[in-house]
């Protein structure tokens, strides 16, 4: 739904020959859409993400408690 509510508002017409700039367009979208998506899941993991090294050390024992206990199983 959202897909093609932006290819119209490209000019996106289908099963036609797009021009030129329809073309430049779609490649625009292909490239900041995903790297806007990203930079927004960057700066939600270094702002609001804390991996303190208490947090680090604790996940690597929960992690290693695991491991030890599946492979007694």
């Amino acid at each position: 739904m959202i897909q093609s509510m932006v290819l119209t508002l490209i000019g996106y017409i289908p099963n036609v020959h797009q021009s030129l700039a329809i073309l430049d367009k779609l490649k625009v979208l292909m490239l900041v859409v995903p790297a806007v998506g990203v930079a927004v899941a960057l700066l939600i993991f270094v702002f609001f993400y804390k991996l303190t090294d208490e947090k680090y050390r604790n996940i690597l024992a929960q992690l290693k408690e695991r491991r030890e206990g599946n492979a007694v199983k």
